[in-house]
Order: C-alpha cells, then structure tokens, then sequence
C-alpha cells in the first residue's frame, strides 16, 4: 500500500489548516477561498494533476468511511429497538417460537428483490 498520496492528503489538509488558523479561521471552509496563497493553491493543483489516482484513492477512502458510518448508525438503531423487534406479541413468527435464531425480516410485497429472499428464509427455517 502507498503511503505517499496519503502522506500528501494530509499534508495539504494540514496546510489548509494551518492557513485557516493563521488567518482566524476556526476550521478550513469557505473563508479560505478569501485568504487563498495562489503559490499554495498551483502546487496543490499541479500535484493533483500529476498523480489523478489519489482522487480516486481519496473517494474510494471516503466511500469506505461512509458506509462504515452507516453499518455502526445501523447496528445503533437496532440496538435501540431490539426489544420492540423481538419482543412485539403482534408480530408473526415463522418456526420455533422458542428457537436459538431470531431472523427478523423488512420487506415490501411489492419489492422484487424481497419476493426473491423469500426462498432462502423458507430454506434457513427447514433447516433450523
């Protein structure tokens, strides 16, 4: 893995930075636009331009970061509502009430892909 892109991501964000907190600036945001150093800026870019694959390294990263976020938001809102997706007396229960595995499922009757899922669950409660 090359550590080399990602060294100079930070660096210019640590430049950015810096410039922001030289200025008064609380954070790099839009303000910097107003005290931009243009010398900074045609290095940034020059480089960018150089190397392109650090912009898809950088999304790649940030894609990874995002989803990331939104399994651990997942997992938090499960948790949060486990006993009402558990311990519902209103919802239906399909096999063993008393079983060792709980599959709690969301679908929509008009979703293909959830009328596709439904053979594999029909299979996973034959088999336990």
């Amino acid at each position: 893995m090359r550590m080399f892109p990602a060294v100079i991501i930070g660096l210019i964000l640590f430049g950015f930075a810096a410039r922001a907190d030289d200025y008064g600036v609380d954070a790099p945001h839009e303000h910097l636009s107003s005290v931009s150093d243009p010398v900074f800026d045609q290095k940034i870019r020059d480089y960018i331009l150089a190397h392109p694959e650090i912009i898809v390294e950088a999304l790649r990263e940030a894609k990874k970061q995002e989803l990331a976020s939104r399994s651990e938001a997942a997992r938090e809102t499960l948790k949060s509502h486990r006993r009402e997706l558990l311990d519902d007396p209103a919802s239906p229960i399909a096999g063993n009430p008393r079983g060792d595995v709980t599959i709690v499922e969301f679908f929509d009757y008009r979703c293909p892909f959830c009328k596709r899922v439904e053979p594999a669950l029909k299979a996973l409660l034959k088999e336990d």
